[in-house]
């Protein structure tokens, strides 16, 4: 049965030792109900990034503990975890990186390689219909050098929905996701919200990329603000 809240953290930090102890993250306290759309919003440096990565199960905490879709993230390792990240997180880095010699539909798919045979849906159709949705139909067989930069943004956010996971984290997407001139990003983002209940974590400097969100939390020096 899927529980009320997609996210529970509680007393999250992420402190980094040496000549001066750094908390990125510093004991933070957040809940985010499932389907909900909430922006991260702070300056460069305030610990957005890793609260993302603590959240997703990329970075190990310092202290605290992180629940998503029911599942304890600071408890699992190894292929555990890597099960649980492709599962129940969809993650777009605010760098994208894709493999050059590989087409759009290939680094879209490139995440199930390994389990086609254990997945109960067309791997290749669904990666179509997400291209499709996020306006780069026909465009599959290119390669990620012939993208700009927006398009390589959709295509990772494709890459990041392609197992149906619960949650998507967006860090620091790009001012077009608010302001796009066909509105794919946020359309698709919506209508996977409405549909299957999507929720959505995005970390963000830009106020208008964070009025798409339901709510907005306000993060400085790791400290988090509602």
């Amino acid at each position: 049965m899927a529980t009320v809240n997609i996210v529970e953290a509680y007393g999250l930090a992420r402190v980094y030792l040496g000549d001066v102890e750094v908390w990125a993250v510093n004991e933070i306290d957040l809940v985010v109900r499932r389907g909900e759309i909430v922006a991260v919003l702070g300056p460069a440096g305030a610990g957005k990034t890793t609260l993302l990565n603590l959240i997703g199960g990329y970075d190990p905490p310092s202290m605290g503990r992180v629940i998503v879709d029911g599942v304890s993230v600071t408890n699992i390792q190894g292929n555990e975890l890597a099960d649980f990240r492709r599962e129940r997180v969809g993650h777009v880095p605010q760098v994208v990186r894709m493999i050059p010699s590989l087409s759009v539909l290939r680094n879209v798919t490139l995440p199930l390689l390994p389990y086609r045979r254990q997945v109960d849906f067309d791997v290749d159709a669904r990666a179509r219909e997400l291209l499709v949705a996020l306006g780069l139909g026909g465009r599959e067989g290119q390669y990620p050098l012939a993208l700009a930069d927006g398009d390589l943004e959709r295509a990772a956010i494709a890459r990041a929905l392609i197992s149906y996971p619960p949650l998507l984290l967006l860090d620091e997407p790009s001012a077009s996701l608010g302001r796009d001139a066909d509105g794919a990003v946020l359309n698709l983002i919506d209508r996977l919200n409405r549909e299957y209940g999507l929720s959505v974590i995005l970390a963000t400097r830009d106020q208008g990329v964070a009025e798409v969100a339901d709510r907005v939390v306000r993060m400085d020096k790791g400290v988090l603000k509602a």
